[in-house]
């Protein structure tokens, strides 16, 4: 295993009873247990993926695996809480002028059927996954930011300059996206519909 760029929280239920799962460039995954050795097991797939893998987020009993440099977004399904599989590409079938460029994409999040994509300069690529035949993904690119604070509601808005690393959502009672600003220690909360 190489240094690791990314891990997740997963179920304790899979079949290490790890609690969370972290990944290398090359694609190697590592189940990590409190007080047990780790498992390490190479994604299907994978291997000579230009650039290597920078982000994984697990939800929804998938596992998604982020690969900048070949501009690819990866779906693995478990099999018994493993990821044994070929995976499946997230924008299979998307027509290549609609399909967001992932290798400006520095982090991304995931709500149920809805993927949000940061770019470093703090633009935001909503995504969601319809799963009808003719149109399985709508994307708008970017989103447009609107200050609904009173006195200024329905203006469009832009984040300052600055260095974008992560994009979190936050699930309900009080769903929301969150962009932390590490140059500036700020952090943009955003609801749904940004």
């Amino acid at each position: 295993v190489e240094a690791l760029v990314d891990m997740a929280q997963l179920p304790i239920n899979n079949a290490y009873q790890a609690h969370i799962l972290g990944i290398d460039a090359l694609g190697n995954v590592v189940y990590c247990s409190p007080e047990q050795d780790p498992v390490v097991q190479m994604l299907p797939g994978s291997e000579g993926i230009a650039g290597g893998a920078k982000n994984i987020v697990y939800e929804s009993n998938r596992l998604y695996v982020h690969y900048p440099e070949a501009n690819q977004l990866n779906v693995y399904s478990p099999s018994n809480g493993q990821f044994l599989d070929m995976p499946v590409d997230y924008f299979n079938g998307l027509d290549f002028t609609i399909r967001p460029d992932l290798s400006q994409v520095i982090d991304f999040a995931i709500n149920g059927r809805e993927l949000y994509l940061l770019r470093g300069d703090g633009s935001v690529v909503d995504c969601v996954y319809s799963g009808l035949p003719d149109a399985p993904i709508a994307c708008e690119n970017p989103v447009q930011y609107v200050d609904g604070r009173p006195g200024k509601e329905d203006q469009n808005m832009t984040l300052p300059d600055a260095n974008y690393v992560s994009v979190y959502y936050s699930p309900p009672p009080d769903p929301s996206i969150s962009i932390l600003d590490a140059e500036n220690a700020d952090i943009y909360r955003f609801s749904l519909r940004f």
